[in-house]
């Protein structure tokens, strides 16, 4: 699929840069061949006024040199007759053979004859500068376009050459580019194919437990609940697992499309964090746990309280659970310049080193987790990022393995 994409967006990239190259090389050309046709019509036309103002001026006999610096011949006619040639080289005198044959127009005009371009300018005039009798005269002032026609040719060769090449690059560039630019789409599927992949897994175990316990159920429907007191007690608790893994995913599923709503106001960090300990002190007190609840600081930060509170509910609930009886969590608030810093310390079995660059990942649980059957869905630590990162936090974990962990949150003070 990415590679069809890819192929397009490089044909739609060529397509358009061999567009503007083209419609750039072709304006430049034709505005080169203006300006030059433009330049020789000028010089044709002070040409004729200098005939106007000195009519005797141009049957003056002109040396080879002389005939050598001028670009413009001057060729009168009386009828079909040639009564004056201003040519003296071989050149100019086969120009002039040449023209014999156009029937010429009043005024400049673009004549190609025999694979050669003359610019020509025609007037009919009253004279008797010429001595042959007659009054009525056709004069014509010519201008040999090789020089120009071979530049415009240079300029069109070049610019072939300019967009082939720009093709080649743009073919080169416009792969770079769409592969830059599909690679994070590439990494949004495939880390959105993979958490498809692994909340099928995770909610295939609940479903299977649920369908084997009820398909018992229907198999014995003579037992009594007591009798089915432990299956029951299975399927709540699958059933718990479940609902608890949706409304994670849920909030996920928020946090990648923004939908999440964030309430932002004021509040003391204190309090969403004195609710989340002592909603585990019962918890701690019956594992055998010291929990050792961080003194008030007073500081304030700019957040929402609700998603604070699930971000440390988040964060003593792996500290409770992965700590063994008579160990102890302990959590440490203090202000780091403009910053809350708070440390949630446990003495639990620690992360391997292995394992804790992916412990943000979403459904990744240690083997040491795994190992002693610890419940949990793999999702609390993705929650526990995304809070921090939309209130500007940072979070980090240090662990060692039979060690203990210590996580240590940073937000920005709230300025008043």
């Amino acid at each position: 699929m990415f590679r069809r994409t890819q192929i397009r967006l490089v044909a739609l990239n060529t397509i358009v840069l061999l567009i503007l190259l083209n419609g750039f090389s072709i304006s430049v050309y034709f505005y080169t061949g203006h300006r030059l046709n433009k330049q020789v019509d000028n010089d044709l036309r002070r040409a004729e006024h200098q005939f106007k103002e000195h009519p005797s001026t141009i049957m003056e006999e002109r040396s080879p040199e002389e005939a050598e610096a001028s670009d413009i011949l001057t060729l009168v006619r009386s009828g079909t007759k040639i009564v004056f040639s201003s040519a003296v080289t071989p050149t100019e005198k086969a120009d002039i053979a040449s023209l014999d044959g156009p029937d010429f127009k009043n005024g400049i005009g673009r004549y190609r004859i025999r694979g050669e371009t003359f610019r020509v300018l025609t007037k009919n005039i009253q004279s008797d500068a010429f001595g042959d009798g007659k009054s009525s005269y056709t004069i014509q002032f010519i201008y040999r376009m090789h020089r120009e026609q071979e530049m415009l040719e240079h300029l069109l060769f070049v610019m072939i050459w300019i967009s082939a090449a720009g093709t080649i690059f743009s073919i080169l560039a416009g792969y770079f580019l769409a592969n830059r630019a599909l690679q994070p789409v590439k990494n949004a599927w495939d880390k959105q194919t993979r958490f498809v992949a692994d909340a099928s897994h995770e909610l295939r175990t609940p479903l299977s437990v649920m369908q084997l316990n009820l398909e018992h159920l229907f198999r014995y429907p003579d037992h009594t609940v007591e009798d089915e007191i432990e299956r029951i007690s299975s399927t709540i608790q699958e059933t718990r697992y479940m609902s608890k893994m949706v409304a994670d995913l849920l909030t996920l599923a928020r946090s990648d499309t923004d939908q999440a709503e964030l309430i932002g106001e004021s509040i003391i960090i204190d309090e969403p964090l004195d609710k989340a300990v002592l909603a585990f002190k019962e918890v701690a007190n019956l594992k055998g746990i010291k929990l050792i609840a961080a003194p008030p600081s007073g500081l304030q930060v700019l957040g929402d309280e609700e998603r604070l509170y699930q971000l440390f509910i988040i964060l003593l609930n792996n500290a409770v659970k992965y700590t063994p009886a008579g160990g102890s969590v302990e959590i440490c608030t203090a202000k780091e310049g403009g910053k809350v810093r708070i440390e949630i310390k446990d003495t639990g079995i620690g992360i391997s080193p292995d394992d804790l660059p992916h412990v943000f990942d979403r459904f990744y649980r240690g083997d040491q987790a795994r190992s002693r059957g610890v419940e949990g869905t793999g999702l609390g630590l993705s929650i526990a990022k995304w809070i921090t990162d939309i209130h500007s936090g940072s979070i980090k974990i240090e662990s060692r393995p039979g060690k203990g962990t210590t996580i240590i949150l940073s937000f920005p003070i709230r300025k008043n």
